[in-house]
């Protein structure tokens, strides 16, 4: 998804919150985590909507941490 249905994604959906998902590596197994590469595309992801609405919380879920919907 480009920068601009991310912008009208987010326009027409109105989040409070926004969970980053499937910037993870699933070929690797799970105790390797996020390769740095796939963090850095998720961080880009995060700075965009960011960009887009400043009143969105956005999250990058670290493995086998908990996380509280609002």
């Amino acid at each position: 998804m480009d920068r601009n249905d991310s912008a009208e994604l987010l326009k027409a959906l109105q989040p409070k919150t926004v969970y980053v998902h499937h910037f993870d590596e699933w070929r690797n197994s799970i105790s390797e985590g996020m390769p740095e590469r796939n963090l850095r595309r998720a961080e880009r992801f995060a700075r965009d909507v960011n960009s887009i609405d400043k009143q969105i919380k956005v999250v990058i879920p670290k493995f086998f941490e908990t996380y509280t919907l609002e």
